[in-house]
């Protein structure tokens, strides 16, 4: 699936640009010995309104306030560009009343010196129409671009303050680098070294521990050669908390124009080694798009691109938990007519993390990849996974999926010429790392997703509409049914509409899958005269474990494999 890759090359640009980041503590010092520091004085109430208050702009107030003030600030637009170091509540009429306009970012929290027990708090506001062309560290100024409305600076190799945003609006904001650096001999395009630049966190860039409550995140957008968490964007130890808010209608763009390689989070990005908790929230309709003309190969190496996860996307070491929410409508797209364009995860992807899903929908969400070839080799008449595209939800880390349903999500491929794959619903797969781990769902429903692949002129492959198994995963009282999965093409195969289960790589890797108390029916595969098509209900290439389960009613056919 290419993720691997795409994670090392962001790891590897990470520590070139940490060793360029002296600047960051130097500019941030004087920052801090501009504004103020904290008093010991007790806390007071301070006013902002557009006229007689004692202040008239949120900036002048906050250079006042000391450590437990609060800041109250009336209906009106003010505004932004202004730092936060002092412990501090921002407290306004409303976020339909209070607007706070401008800026890049529009409000930033902490700096890489500020201690990080500074506590904001921020309720009743809009941030909107902050742009974000250059962030502190960024040598030279330009190459990443962070925090388009918010920005909670992380301090240093610690995370930054603890912030909470509660019934406010944070919209309209955006983040683009004005410039790029070369990314290395090993990531080679037609011109030389493939360039380099970030955009994180469109809405949101968080390096504390960031709380949001009853609020929305919308309209907000990422576009970089790595565009990465249109609405949110959470670094490296940082948490990051939903309970009943909105994340929706957010982008994260990797363009033509910047010869973009990776859109990834369109709604909220967590970085490898944080933490999410998504509680009673929904994260709707956010984007990611790849576009590129770049071709297959540069000095004889696959040129990789991929566009992933157009709701959530969580890297490793990076627990995860997601309750009574809704994730509906996002979408993951890549086009390259000439190279091999990758859009995988349209809803979710978890690295190996551990997973706790409960009570939540998954739903409606769409990857779609027009490339000249996926990059990988085309399939024999014999089963083997082809590495995959597509897939609404990719978990690498087990964990618990309960009570969940996972239902009418679509993807498809087109290649003209080329190889093309594409796998379903819920997608297992092993860790980078080892060892292993167990996913089980439990008292779910898998239903309606279908995986479609086409290239009219090559091969096409299809594996797994609903559920795909290259892990350890366990089925306890779960329907999976009604998903579809067809492939045209002159060669390739098509298996396991309902569930398909075998080795991928890294090769070694353990599989093994459960079904106990579960029901595989009504999945169908469909596929061009003279292609091998196999396993409707159930394809295995390893045994299984069957206890009260029930495959019927698919169409070709129920089971192929070592377990039928």
């Amino acid at each position: 699936m290419n993720t691997a890759t795409s994670r090392d090359e962001r790891r590897g640009a990470k520590a070139a640009f940490a060793m360029r980041a002296g600047a960051v503590v130097a500019a941030a010092a004087v920052a801090s010995a501009l504004t103020g520091s904290a008093g010991a004085s007790s806390a007071g109430t301070l006013t902002v309104c557009p006229t007689g208050c004692a202040f008239s702009q949120i900036a002048r107030a906050i250079a006042a306030a000391k450590s437990g003030d609060t800041i109250k600030v009336a209906a009106g637009t003010y505004q932004g560009g202004f730092t936060i170091l002092v412990n501090v509540k921002l407290v306004g009429a409303g976020a339909h009343a209070t607007i706070i306009r401008g800026g890049g970012p529009v409000v930033t929290i902490g700096s890489a010196s500020a201690s990080s027990k500074l506590k904001v708090s921020i309720s009743g506001v809009t941030i909107t129409g902050g742009v974000t062309h250059s962030s502190l560290g960024s040598s030279p100024a330009g190459v990443i671009a962070a925090g388009g409305g918010v920005e909670v600076t992380a301090n240093g190799i610690a995370p930054g303050a603890t912030v909470t945003i509660s019934n406010s609006v944070i919209t309209g904001n955006s983040v683009a680098p004005i410039t790029s650096v070369p990314s290395g001999p090993n990531y080679p395009c037609p011109t030389g070294d493939c360039p380099f630049n970030a955009a994180h966190g469109g809405g949101i860039d968080n390096g504390g521990a960031l709380t949001l409550r009853d609020s929305t995140v919308t309209d907000n957008e990422a576009s970089g050669v790595n565009g990465q968490g249109g609405g949110i964007y959470s670094t490296g130890g940082s948490s990051l908390t939903l309970i009943d808010d909105t994340v929706t209608r957010n982008r994260a763009i990797a363009p033509t124009s910047m010869v973009g390689r990776y859109a990834e989070g369109g709604g909220i990005f967590v970085d490898d080694h944080g933490t999410l908790t998504v509680m009673h929230s929904l994260v709707s309709a956010n984007v990611v798009s790849l576009t590129s003309t770049l071709p297959v190969k540069a000095n004889g190496q696959v040129i990789n691109m991929v566009a992933n996860s157009g709701g959530i996307h969580v890297g490793d070491d990076a627990p995860t938990t997601i309750e009574n929410s809704t994730i509906t409508d996002n979408s993951v797209s890549a086009i390259d007519p000439l190279g091999p364009a990758n859009a995988i995860n349209a809803a979710v992807q978890i690295g190996d993390g551990r997973l706790v899903v409960r009570n939540s929908v998954i739903s409606h969400n769409r990857v779609s990849s027009t490339y000249a070839t996926d990059g990988v080799n085309a399939p024999s008449a014999s089963s083997f996974d082809q590495g995959g595209q597509g897939g609404t939800f990719g978990v690498s880390g087990g964990g618990t999926i309960s009570h969940t349903r996972i239902i009418d999500n679509p993807s498809s491929s087109t290649s003209p010429d080329g190889p093309t794959a594409e796998n379903g619903g819920l997608n297992v797969f092993p860790p980078d790392t080892p060892p292993a781990r167990l996913l089980t769902v439990q008292a779910s429903v898998i239903s309606g997703n279908t995986a479609t692949a086409s290239s009219p002129s090559g091969s096409a492959t299809v594996q797994g509409a609903g559920i795909f198994n290259g892990s350890l995963l366990n089925l306890d009282n779960v329907q999976v049914r009604d998903n579809y999965a067809t492939a045209t093409g002159k060669s390739g195969i098509a298996e396991g509409a309902g569930i398909w289960n075998g080795a991928v790589p890294p090769p070694g890797s353990p599989v093994h899958l459960t079904l106990d108390h579960t029901v595989v029916t009504h999945n169908s595969l469909t596929a061009s005269p003279g292609l091998t098509i196999e396993g409707a209900g159930l394809f295995t290439a390893i045994p299984v474990t069957l206890t009260l389960s029930m495959i019927s009613a698919n169409t070709p056919d129920n089971c192929t494999g070592v377990a039928c």
